[in-house]
């Protein structure tokens, strides 16, 4: 799935740039943030799908997690409801927007928390279709697979700002694209934030 995304997504954007011009800034939402670095020549096109191509390799291997996407409930009433349960081994993951934020963590942690987070408030609680508890520290294992595989690659400086999942900035440079790649396996994706900070630039 993740080379799939990976290049719908940069296809997509190449024909974006045949239409319109390049533009001055990018990004891309967890497997998208590689097309954008991919598009604003960081690497290549066939090296980022290397790379995708082994980052859902290994992150498949990580048994029994899920994701649920929770509707009109802030930050703090999941936490609330997560503290109160007991669901130690979940996690904030993707803040989308103001009115959604995704959760993840083990399956059966995810599922017991569906009833109690609509208790507290949210308008619905959906389980996402996925193969494991993406961005969550379940992913840590992963991360340092990961960050092994990346020593292989060299990374340019961004022809146009990309901003990064885990910072919700762009990258200053080279330097810390690698590591920031696999801090972003198990870390949250600050999408709110980089929105707003594209649109503030």
């Amino acid at each position: 799935t993740q080379p799939a995304l990976y290049t719908v997504s940069f296809l997509q954007a190449i024909s974006l740039k045949q239409k319109r011009g390049m533009p001055s800034m990018a990004a891309g939402h967890s497997v998208g943030e590689f097309a954008a670095l991919a598009f604003a020549e960081v690497v290549s096109f066939e090296d980022g799908l290397r790379m995708v191509a082994k980052r859902g390799e290994i992150m498949s291997q990580v048994r029994g997690g899920g994701m649920a996407a929770v509707i009109a409930l802030d930050i703090d009433g999941i936490q609330e409801v997560i503290e109160s349960h007991g669901f130690t081994g979940i996690d904030l993951a993707n803040f989308n927007s103001p009115g959604q934020i995704v959760i993840s963590g083990p399956e059966a942690e995810i599922n017991a928390s569906l009833s109690p987070l609509k208790e507290a408030g949210a308008k619905l609680v959906v389980p996402l279709e996925v193969s494991g508890a993406f961005h969550s520290r379940m992913m840590a294992d992963p991360a340092s697979k990961f960050s092994e595989f990346l020593e292989g690659f060299s990374f340019n400086s961004p022809a146009i700002s990309v901003f990064a999942n885990v910072t919700a900035v762009p990258y200053p440079d080279s330097s810390s694209i690698a590591e920031t790649l696999v801090r972003q396996i198990h870390s949250p994706v600050r999408w709110s934030d980089t929105i707003l900070g594209m649109r503030s630039a």
